[in-house]
C-alpha cells in the first residue's frame, strides 16, 4: 500500500513530552489545536498501542487524545479501525513486526532486559517501527539515536537498521509549517 503524501505516525513520547515539559495546553493551546487539525486531515496518525500507553496515565492528555481521535474518520479507507486509530494487525505489518523482533532477539549489542522490554506487547515501539516500515510512513519520536546504549533499545536505532524514516517533533513541525 502506498500513500501519495507524507504521513507522520506519532510515538507516545511525541505527545507526552510536549504535554508535560514545554507545550502544556495552558501555555501553548495553539500547538494542540494545530496538531488536532493535522490529525483530522490524516497527515498525522498513530496506532492503538500508542493510545494504550497514553491511557495508562489519567490526565488531561488522555482526554485530549480521546476527543481528538474519537471525532475522526479513519484516514485510510481500507484500514481496520479501533477507536479511529490504526489497529495493528495486517499481514504486511505482522511480517515487518516479526523481522524486527527477530533482529532484536539476535542482536548481541543490547542487554537481555532491554530486548525483553522492547519485545513486550505492552510497549508500542516495535509495533510503531513495523507499522511505519510496512507502509513507508514517517515515525515521529522524541527518542534519539544512540549507538552506544545497551540498557534499552531506542526507536531510532531500530529505524536506522530497517530504513524507516524517523524524525523528532520539532522537525515534523518545521516540515508541516506548524507555527505557534
Amino acid at each position: 500500500m502506498s500513500y501519495g503524501e507524507r504521513i507522520y505516525v506519532l510515538d507516545s513520547s511525541s505527545l507526552i513530552t510536549p504535554y508535560r515539559n514545554y507545550y502544556a495546553p495552558s501555555i501553548a493551546p495553539t500547538f494542540w489545536q494545530k496538531l488536532g487539525g493535522l490529525i483530522k486531515q490524516g497527515t498525522i496518525c498513530t496506532i492503538d498501542k500508542v493510545r494504550d500507553e497514553i491511557f495508562r496515565i489519567d490526565d488531561n492528555l488522555k482526554d485530549w487524545f480521546r476527543k481528538t481521535f474519537d471525532a475522526l474518520p479513519v484516514p485510510f479507507s481500507k484500514r481496520r479501525q479501533n477507536n479511529n486509530l490504526f489497529a495493528f494487525g495486517e499481514a504486511i505489518e505482522l511480517s515487518a513486526y516479526q523481522q524486527i523482533i527477530d533482529w532484536v532477539s539476535e542482536n548481541n549489542h543490547f542487554e537481555e532486559n532491554a530486548k525483553n522490554e522492547f519485545k513486550s506487547s505492552d510497549i508500542a515501539d516495535a509495533f510503531l517501527v513495523a507499522f511505519c516500515k510496512a507502509h513507508n510512513l514517517i515515525l515521529v519520536t522524541e527518542e534519539k539515536y544512540n549507538p552506544n546504549i545497551k540498557k534499552r533499545i531506542p526507536i531510532p536505532n531500530v529505524c536506522r537498521d530497517f530504513s524507516v524514516l524517523h524524525i523528532g517533533l520539532f522537525d515534523m513541525m518545521k516540515e508541516l509549517g506548524i507555527q505557534l
